[in-house]
């Protein structure tokens, strides 16, 4: 029978067994064989227990949102897919149907996915600023409470595994790389400037890791940091360009005010502000993250099915045949351009 391994003491090298309760977590512990030890490695191991600490809730954090995030793009899907072409190691085509002028909510067409990983490629393609809108709300109640700021970049992208293609129904093809721009949202520790990136839609390209270290992201795929505004910006876009895109951004806009509205009912009804989820104990976090994703799920599946929009749809498909375009760029006559110069803090 092998030994059992032994931890060290981080400042003597002693056999130890104490370890800094800041910081640990299943995958990391510091230890020390004394208080004496501990106390003299505090000055040296303080930042990154900070940074530690924080990087153990963004770890439970960035799970819960993107459950969260990936279920609410199923319920409320809209694209009709004809076929799922695994176009080879680096592309994935997904051959788009036609809309029709009744129904905007389809059943998301699970069969055509072999794979989970397929499932999440598709389902989170040109969904890069809609998912930082729409789990806004989620996002600022899980991370309250932390000594940190939180930031949307868009960004541009390269050496990602894998892009996606659309093929439309007039023969067009729409790429997500390279000249697409890519938002995601950057966290930053006030007290130590460590920082992270938390991608929910990085799915996309074939990237099957949420939440990094910004260096490391950094490093393996983004080109350029093309601008940083505040967090709230996308959420506000959504809203505005809602004028001009009544489906896209004023309906799917509605189905989430109605589960954020149900998600602030659960944190009354099981008295647990969605701050605690980041910290509680492994089996109260998977036990409470269920049931809130649960309620989410719920809530907006219902919502659905409870009501009619044929007449909306339908209007809104006048409105799109009249002005061509306005759905893909919704623009709103210079719309997007006039709201970021307000919001835009540093160009990259």
């Amino acid at each position: 029978m092998a030994p059992e391994s032994v931890s060290k003491c981080q400042v003597c090298d002693k056999p130890a067994t104490s370890v800094c309760g800041g910081c640990q977590s299943a995958t990391y512990s510091h230890y020390y064989c004394s208080k004496a030890c501990q106390k003299q490695d505090w000055p040296y191991h303080k930042t990154s227990c900070i940074d530690l600490k924080i990087e153990r809730v963004l770890i439970r954090v960035s799970t819960i949102l993107l459950a969260a995030y990936l279920k609410f793009r199923e319920n409320t899907w809209n694209m009709p897919i004809i076929k799922v072409e695994d176009g080879g190691r680096q592309e994935l085509i997904i051959h788009r149907g036609s809309d029709n002028d009744k129904d905007y909510f389809l059943p998301f067409p699970a069969h055509l996915m072999k794979t989970t990983e397929i499932k999440n490629q598709v389902l989170c393609t040109s969904m890069c600023s809609e998912s930082i809108a729409w789990m806004h709300e989620t996002i600022a109640g899980l991370l309250s409470g932390l000594n940190i700021t939180i930031e949307e970049l868009t960004t541009t992208l390269s050496s990602v595994p894998r892009y996606t293609t659309i093929s439309h129904p007039n023969s067009l093809r729409h790429t997500n790389l390279p000249t697409t721009s890519h938002a995601l949202v950057r966290i930053t520790s006030t007290e130590t400037g460590a920082q992270w990136a938390i991608d929910l839609a990085n799915a996309q390209f074939g990237i099957d890791q949420h939440l990094w270290r910004w260096a490391a992201y950094k490093a393996a795929y983004i080109t350029r940091v093309v601008k940083i505004y505040p967090f709230g910006t996308h959420k506000e876009l959504m809203r505005r360009q809602a004028q001009v895109c009544d489906l896209d951004c004023g309906l799917v806009g509605e189905v989430v005010a109605h589960m954020d509205r149900a998600v602030s009912a659960w944190q009354e009804e099981f008295k647990t502000p969605l701050r605690f989820l980041g910290s509680m104990g492994e089996g109260p976090t998977a036990s409470a993250a269920a049931s809130l994703l649960a309620c989410m799920q719920g809530v907006v599946s219902g919502f659905i099915r409870e009501n009619d929009f044929t007449e909306r749809v339908r209007r809104s498909r006048e409105y799109e045949a009249v002005h061509k375009g306005v759905r893909e760029r919704r623009d709103g006559g210079g719309l997007w351009v006039s709201f970021v110069k307000e919001r835009e803090v540093l160009v990259g």
